[in-house]
């Protein structure tokens, strides 16, 4: 059960006896309703508690009639269930006990009424509605983002792609037009005389510049033997068909 002290509640005070009374709700809607009584023994001596009651006489609405002995300084709670519909106004609670010397007494008090719960913070109606604003910016963010990020992926792609079509439309002709004309079977003279024809029409990058460096020194070489100038001369080629196949 869910008990929801009030603030203050309602105390009534006695030579031996300190009493508390009040509503607790048993579920957040507060279809049903427990009266919560505590006993205080502010005396010096033991006291018997023989009866806790809502109202009293012909009023009495339903009561708790154990005995309970409560020790000096010591205090007990006590339950009643009260019907439906009822108020704290309705009726007093009413405890009886036996105190010093053996005589019955009574006290009665009455009720408080349960202060309201606060709201929880996780489920607050303006909080979620803020929180529920701020996930939705950051998803909007996060979307926007991903989308300007592979659009400019794609818009580079394909200017690369566009960028190395023109290169080897321009270039690749060139080229072939230097690999027909040196085959596997050349000089070094004439093949410094090709390869100055192909500078003059685009731009050779560096490493086919060294391929066709190492290539000269090996034909120009007499202990070469035709093998090595053969792979020599098809190194400059392999590097040659690189760069019409993945232009820089």
């Amino acid at each position: 059960m869910l008990v929801v002290a009030p603030s203050p509640p309602a105390v009534a005070d006695a030579s031996a006896l300190r009493v508390a009374a009040y509503l607790a709700h048993e579920d957040a809607q507060g279809a049903s309703k427990t009266v919560v009584v505590q006993v205080e023994n502010v005396s010096k001596t033991e006291v018997a508690i023989t009866r806790v009651s809502l109202g009293y006489g012909r009023s009495e609405i339903d009561s708790t009639g154990v005995r309970t002995v409560i020790s000096p300084q010591a205090s007990r709670v006590f339950e009643i269930e009260a019907p439906d519909g009822f108020l704290a106004g309705d009726a007093p609670v009413v405890v009886e006990y036996v105190g010093t010397a053996g005589r019955t007494d009574a006290i009665a008090v009455s009720i408080a009424a349960p202060s309201a719960a606060p709201p929880s913070p996780f489920w607050y109606p303006g909080l979620f509605t803020l929180v529920s604003a701020i996930v939705a910016l950051v998803g909007v963010a996060i979307g926007a983002w991903l989308t300007h990020v592979t659009t400019r992926r794609r818009e580079r792609e394909k200017a690369r792609l566009e960028w190395a079509k023109s290169r080897f439309d321009r270039d690749s002709k060139p080229y072939v037009a230097f690999l027909s004309q040196v085959g596997t079977h050349v000089n070094a003279t004439l093949l410094e005389e090709r390869f100055l024809t192909l500078r003059k029409e685009v731009a050779v990058p560096s490493r086919i510049v060294k391929e066709f460096e190492k290539a000269c020194g090996v034909l120009r070489d007499r202990g070469s033997s035709q093998p090595e100038k053969r792979r020599s001369l098809e190194r400059l080629h392999d590097e040659i068909s690189k760069e019409l196949e993945f232009p820089e």
